[in-house]
């Protein structure tokens, strides 16, 4: 049979924080004032009131556990986190550094660290954002022994090669827009065809072969294009050069398309395009506009509608087409 003292150390096997002799006899004498033996059950009620009353003695290596966890995360060594990570009765280092990573920012940070980040951000905010939860706590980390946390040493860590801080999917994207608008500029530049006029000027056709300009402000010009214009231009060059490869033939062919395409074009702009609903002469409550309520018009209406929006909008609504 267990002894009194066995008994007493399997209760606090279970609660590293308290494994004291000193507890031990005390949990032992308070079962035997209460007249009860010392069993598993009794000495978790003792246990549970002499520690809710502060009369059990603390575990000097729990208490070393979390120095030397300070220790390693100083960025965390602020006195509000001492009671959000002391909740469990285990306290080790591998246990407060997975509680501390569990906690994020319900932990506070000392000042100098906060103070440091926020600067830093404010110089690198490619760094923050979506998919950067881990970043702060990564470059701390990586700050040398005693190393201040300034925003310049934070920056010294981004700059590394490898980057070992994740960068917002926003700022990679911007990054890569603007990786193709250089490129783009740089060939459209590359393309202008540079003389000298009868005046000393550096001249070039702008970017539409029409106009003879300075070459200086055309580049300026070039420069200042957002990406969308200047995908618009490059894809005009390339369908020009493609045009340019065509067989006569074909590019007749090509030529008569578009010709056609922009007549119907400017035909179909005479005209507003036909609404889905519309509201009949005398009424105030729309109506759908569809090939039901066109057949019911009497002739005037219909005539109204057929002005305003042209007699092919209306055919296509009565076949059903739009």
């Amino acid at each position: 049979m267990a002894t009194q003292i066995e008994v007493v150390r399997t209760v606090l096997a279970r609660v590293p924080k308290y494994q004291h002799p000193d507890n031990e006899k005390a949990l032992a004498l308070a079962c035997a004032a209460d007249g009860k033996p010392v069993t598993v059950e009794n000495v978790i009620a003792a246990y549970s009131r002499l520690r809710d009353s502060g009369q059990l003695v603390e575990n000097a290596l729990e208490n070393h556990a979390l120095e030397e966890f300070y220790d390693d995360h100083q960025w965390w060594d602020v006195r509000g986190n001492d009671s959000l990570l002391n909740k469990t009765e285990t306290l080790t280092v591998e246990h407060l550094e997975r509680e501390a990573y569990r906690l994020g920012d319900a932990l506070a940070v000392a000042e100098e660290y906060a103070n440091g980040w926020r600067e830093f951000i404010g110089r690198r905010p490619e760094f923050s954002g979506r998919g950067t939860a881990a970043n702060r706590n990564l470059a701390f980390s990586l700050l040398g022994l005693y190393q201040p946390p300034t925003a310049d040493a934070l920056e010294e860590i981004a700059n590394r090669v490898p980057c070992p801080l994740a960068k917002s999917p926003e700022y990679q994207a911007q990054q890569q827009d603007e990786q193709e608008r250089q490129a783009i500029i740089t060939a459209i530049v590359g393309s202008l065809k540079v003389s000298v006029d009868g005046r000393g000027r550096r001249v070039c056709t702008d970017v539409s072969g029409r106009t003879i300009v300075v070459h200086k402000e055309e580049v300026e010009l070039i420069q200042s294009m957002s990406l969308p214009e200047l995908r618009q231009i490059r894809d005009s060059r390339a369908e020009a050069q493609r045009l340019r490869a065509l067989p006569k033939e074909e590019l007749h062919a090509v030529v008569r398309q578009q010709e056609q395409a922009q007549r119907q074009a400017a035909w179909d702009s005479r005209f507003p395009k036909l609404p889905t609903t519309y509201v009949p002469r005398g009424q105030v409550v729309a109506v759908p506009l569809d090939a039901v309520t066109l057949k019911r018009m009497d002739i005037e209406e219909l005539r109204r509608v057929k002005k305003i929006y042209g007699d092919e909008q209306l055919n296509a609504r009565l076949r059903g087409e739009n």
